[in-house]
């Protein structure tokens, strides 16, 4: 008995360490530009049958109705991604952009590798190329001339500069978006970046603000979707439900204790 209460106990001090960790997570990322909050999910472990539910108490026939179905903790079974929308930062800077609605920008890393963000902070280095904070390359390739007077981005990614000596705006090319079937299974990196993994599924590239596809808005990013009321009374529950458990290792010790001196 006193090993199994033990155990839930301590199963349960692991998973309210579990919750507290993505809690802690969320409220340290509450200004990170385009984070999503995560929610750590949890499911019971196997019971211990001591008596099964709809076996024979007697030889005449009788079914037990309910059973004695013992518990033995609980485990962690995943960190999820809720992939609210977060709210539109005004910035003014042509070059910062938001999506409002579905999508990841695409990103070429150093190796060559496609990362995924929804951190539209972009900037334009000295080559004129459209880039991360990282300096790493917005895909597709984006280069701004130098001595353009202003850059438009519409709704539908496609950007525009307006050139001296010219009446028309001159088209850049397009910023494309990707969507993905499981978009809570790509992998966290670090700079707010993401990683393709077999749980998302492949990236379905397409044009913003079509179906399926949210729209670009320029001078604007997205903020982290992190509640913070929500945060710190889920933080709350966590240190609660620690010390509930805490309190149930203790008082099992103490039984444990009396039933020595008992023996």
């Amino acid at each position: 008995m006193t090993e199994r209460a033990l155990g839930n106990a301590a199963s349960g001090m692991l998973a309210m360490q579990t919750y507290t960790e993505t809690v802690s997570n969320n409220i340290a990322n509450m200004k990170t530009t385009g984070y999503k909050e995560k929610k750590a999910l949890f499911g019971t472990m196997i019971s211990h049958d001591m008596s099964r539910s709809g076996s024979l108490s007697s030889s005449s026939g009788t079914v037990i109705p309910t059973g004695i179905q013992i518990g033995l903790g609980v485990k962690t079974m995943g960190v999820t991604t809720i992939q609210k929308q977060g709210s539109a930062i005004q910035t003014e800077n042509p070059y910062h952009i938001s999506i409002q609605g579905n999508g990841f920008f695409q990103i070429e890393l150093p190796s060559g590798d496609i990362a995924y963000t929804r951190d539209g902070t972009f900037e334009k280095n000295a080559d004129g190329a459209l880039v991360t904070q990282d300096g790493f390359t917005v895909m597709p390739g984006i280069n701004i001339p130098q001595d353009a007077i202003w850059v438009k981005i519409n709704s539908n990614g496609e950007v525009f500069a307006k050139m001296p000596g010219n009446i028309e705006p001159q088209n850049l090319g397009e910023i494309e978006l990707v969507s993905f079937a499981n978009p809570s299974g790509l992998e966290s990196i670090e700079s707010n970046l993401l990683l393709e993994t077999p749980a998302s599924g492949a990236p379905l590239a397409g044009q913003a603000g079509v179906e399926g596809f949210g729209k670009i808005l320029q001078g604007f990013y997205e903020g982290s979707n992190v509640n913070s009321v929500v945060a710190i009374t889920d933080l709350i529950e966590a240190q609660r439900g620690f010390e509930l458990n805490s309190k149930a290792a203790k008082a099992t010790d103490e039984m444990l204790a009396q039933l020595k001196n008992i023996a």
